[in-house]
């Protein structure tokens, strides 16, 4: 049963078009504070989770490299961001193992590692 049909009868496909109208209103007014960067971020998260949820990795890959380069930008500037964004990074290595490119699965993963560790300097020790 995909993840869109169990929605559907949870009756919680407005979550779904919430979602999808929050994104639509990032698209055109960007992040310009961390709190609104976080929501963006969270939002394509979610957008990502629900296609991979649904059987489509491809998409949902398209959504969470969204949520990486929005996080990126605005990882020094709250808790949370960084937080999403690694955990995003390496949803991105996952899902790159599942499509199959698995040089660019462990890259991936690799720069979560990287990426981390920048954000949080006491995790370099690792």
């Amino acid at each position: 049963m995909s993840h869109s049909r169990i929605l559907a009868m949870h009756d919680r496909l407005s979550d779904v078009r919430s979602n999808q109208e929050a994104l639509e209103w990032y698209q055109s007014h960007s992040p310009k504070d961390a709190d609104v960067a976080a929501h963006h971020v969270e939002c394509l998260i979610n957008q990502g989770n629900f296609w991979d949820h649904s059987g489509y990795p491809e998409h949902a890959l398209e959504f969470t490299q969204q949520a990486i380069l929005v996080g990126k930008l605005h990882s020094f500037d709250s808790p949370a961001v960084p937080s999403d964004t690694v955990s995003a990074m390496y949803r991105a290595g996952h899902l790159l193992c599942v499509l199959g490119p698995y040089d660019d699965a462990v890259i991936a993963s690799l720069d979560a590692i990287d990426f981390a560790r920048t954000v949080w300097p006491t995790l370099a020790i690792w």
